[in-house]
């Protein structure tokens, strides 16, 4: 994967696929949740929301038909590192939606209407998540970690930070850090020459100098316990901190979790009937590639509790044996089926190499062939090492 450093500093990854047909494009700027005011905390995700909005060229109307009626699509997230925003779009839509993308991070002012109307938006979705449990316990499973931190408050912020922001505070933040050097931008897909050519002229004209980010502060967790109306239903996360290699991270991720041939598939829903979806992986990345991995599961019957520390103790010892050689190999072939799928869909491309770019320079064929290369031994190793996970448990209240 190429990479073009821009005048203004923003860093230009170029990432060819020929058997695509269409573009995708990733605008990645490089402040999220952990880098907040913890009075403003949600800022991030709100402005998320705002560049949707109306800007000095562009209408909100005229940004959601400029970008699906000249065949394109978009989606944006917030995380814990930085703020996402996706697009994808047939390549005779490129310099149209190319020019709208560019408003929107090029904006410096928002409607006072929208932005009060935006915020109510924010607060409901905010207010849903606190309603389901589900969502409930990923904000519950890193509070288990890092605590009451930047490292352990919810991305969407809460309630009372959300609403005390102001039109100009939330402006202001965005002059700080929508700047050139806090910028990086992925063009994938069906691409030419020209197209990063345009890439370069139009996004070369942005100017401003990023401000200085805090040091966000990591804090002691604890095992936590609430209680919510979930109709008998428990929901559960073990949660560990781990300052580990992501390739290693997402090899793991693999060998025990996803499809019915996985081991705490096989453990937790075959033999103890616990658990319908159930994950185990990285839930949120942070600086340097520390990591929270959980194990997930999202709902199961109360009757089935005494039994869960008895299968996530038989978890743990199934990863010390010795012949999982054959289940290694098979799990690998699964990872490369869900590769191929993802390594052809431009949006799903772009939308998994954000960590690739952030922390390696990698395009995502390049990260995941290092993830192949992970050994059997490295796994069990890093397993291992999960030691002192801290719970998150939801109970029917």
């Amino acid at each position: 994967m190429k990479m073009i450093s821009l005048d203004n500093g923003i860093l230009l990854y170029l990432d060819p696929l020929k058997e695509a047909k269409t573009i995708g494009l990733e605008v990645v700027i490089e402040t999220g949740s952990i880098y907040e005011p913890k009075e403003k905390r949600g800022i991030s995700h709100f402005l998320e929301h705002m560049l949707f909005k109306s800007n000095k060229k562009y209408s909100y109307q005229q940004i959601a038909n400029g970008l699906e009626m000249n065949g394109g699509i978009s989606n944006a997230f917030t995380s814990t590192l930085a703020t996402f925003y996706l697009f994808e779009f047939i390549p005779r839509g490129f310099f149209k939606i190319l020019d709208i993308v560019f408003h929107m991070f090029a904006n410096e002012k928002y409607r006072k209407e929208e932005f009060e109307s935006e915020k109510k938006v924010v607060l409901t979705e905010i207010e849903r998540g606190l309603n389901d449990p589900e969502s409930r316990l990923w904000d519950l499973s890193l509070q288990a970690v890092y605590g009451k931190s930047d490292y352990g408050e919810p991305i969407q912020g809460f309630r009372e930070t959300v609403q005390s922001i102001e039109k100009n505070e939330l402006e202001e933040y965005k002059a700080k850090f929508y700047t050139p050097r806090n910028m990086r931008i992925l063009l994938s897909g069906k691409f030419s020459s020209k197209h990063v050519e345009s890439i370069k002229r139009v996004f070369g004209k942005l100017e401003g100098e990023s401000a200085k980010k805090k040091k966000p502060k990591r804090g002691k967790g604890k095992n936590l316990e609430i209680k919510m109306p979930t109709k008998n239903q428990i929901y559960y996360s073990l949660n560990f901190s781990v300052k580990e290699d992501l390739h290693k991270i997402i090899a793991f991720q693999n060998f025990v979790s996803g499809g019915f041939s996985s081991l705490i598939f096989q453990i937790l829903r075959e033999k103890y009937g616990i658990g319908y979806r159930l994950f185990f992986g990285y839930n949120k990345l942070y600086p340097n590639a520390e990591a929270v991995i959980s194990l997930i599961i999202p709902g199961f019957e109360k009757e089935r509790m005494p039994k869960l520390n008895a299968a996530v103790k038989e978890i743990f010892e199934t990863l010390k044996e010795k012949n999982l050689e054959k289940y290694y190999e098979g799990r690998k072939r699964m990872l490369n089926l869900e590769y191929e799928k993802t390594r052809l869909d431009v949006f799903e491309r772009i939308e998994e190499s954000y960590k690739t770019v952030l922390f390696y320079n990698e395009s995502y064929d390049e990260f995941m062939k290092k993830v192949f290369r992970v050994p059997l031994e490295e796994i069990i190793e890093f397993a291992s090492k999960l030691k002192r996970g801290k719970r998150a448990v939801i109970l029917p209240s």
